[in-house]
């Protein structure tokens, strides 16, 4: 039943608002309004107003040598007043970015001085020429800056990369750039023998390049903030190989004879390299300095030495050798 009431509400409002729209009144009503419009409109382009913007600055011409002790304002906020009908005739373009080329400024003595006033002709100078300047915010700036020392220093890791299980790296890792430029101070980049990387985390099982940041100390800037840092990584398998036994610092005249006289040497090795791995890689030394002859000693530990940076997880079987020692006469 109040449903029925309410669209009858409805509909004598609607008729109402049409019988309205129908008569003398609404004319008359929008033809005040419309005469309102234009006088106000009128008036409004012949009388001075103002407006207020900020616009962006974009500075040219700072070298790279340079390091300010203040920032520079990134906007300038200004008031102009003119004419309605000029103000509106100005184009939002006209106020994108004003740019100012501070070559010659670094030239002078250690002090950069800004007048806006100056720089703001720039865009004066494309308006109508009764169009006043009411305020500029800044007016003026100024500050001090010296200049920069530059050095070439090397980028290194600062973890070591960890490998996924039974993988190895079959070759160096490559940093690439394997320098960069710093700028400081004297005293602040003579402290900087090289930079670090923020650490490469995870386990890799194959050849990966990833972007890595540069630790940057205080007090410095960068020529650039990442390098590539490629891991070169890959499964790896066990090998074995047999390799005699050599003899250092025996002196002359004396002989000795190892049992066994070569040993097993097992290791794992990249896939990559697995041929090119042989005995000829390795050196089992006996080293006739080892010796603690008053102690009745009858085993030497044997030393090993290898050509290949790509082999791990080296083992000796045996690792030390009986021996005897005979006279060479």
């Amino acid at each position: 039943m109040n449903f029925k009431r309410f669209l009858a509400y409805i509909k004598r409002q609607g008729n109402k608002v049409a019988t309205f729209l129908k008569s003398r009144d609404v004319v008359t009503f929008l033809f005040f309004f419309l005469l309102a419009f234009f006088m106000w409109y009128m008036y409004s382009i012949g009388t001075q107003r103002e407006i207020s913007r900020k616009i962006p600055i974009k500075y040219v011409g700072i070298p790279e040598d340079v390091k300010l002790n203040q920032p520079l304002p990134e906007k300038l906020g200004f008031v102009i007043k003119d004419e309605g009908k000029t103000i509106w005739s100005y184009k939002k373009s006209l106020f994108d970015t004003l740019t100012i080329d501070l070559t010659e400024t670094f030239s002078q003595d250690k002090v950069v001085e800004l007048k806006f006033e100056q720089q703001f002709q720039k865009i004066l100078s494309q308006l109508s020429p009764t169009t006043k300047v009411v305020e500029l915010t800044p007016s003026y700036f100024t500050t001090k800056y010296i200049r920069l020392y530059s050095k070439s220093v090397p980028v290194v890791l600062s973890n070591a990369v960890k490998m996924a299980p039974q993988h190895v790296m079959y070759d160096t890792i490559s940093i690439k750039p394997k320098r960069v430029t710093i700028l400081g101070t004297s005293d602040a980049i003579d402290t900087i023998s090289y930079l670090y990387i923020e650490p490469i985390l995870g386990e890799f099982d194959k050849t990966k390049t990833v972007v890595a940041n540069i630790i940057k100390p205080n007090g410095v800037e960068i020529n650039r903030s990442t390098v590539d840092v490629t891991i070169p990584a890959e499964m790896c398998t066990e090998k074995e190989v047999i390799v005699p036994i050599s003899f250092e610092n025996v002196p002359k005249g004396i002989n000795i004879k190892t049992f066994p006289s070569d040993v097993k040497v097992r290791f794992s090795v990249s896939l990559s390299h697995y041929n090119s791995v042989t005995e000829e890689t390795f050196k089992v030394i006996f080293n006739y300095d080892d010796l603690r002859l008053n102690d009745n000693q009858t085993t030497n530990t044997l030393q090993l030495d290898y050509t290949s940076g790509y082999i791990f997880n080296i083992r000796l079987n045996p690792s030390e050798v009986e021996y005897v020692i005979e006279n060479a006469n």
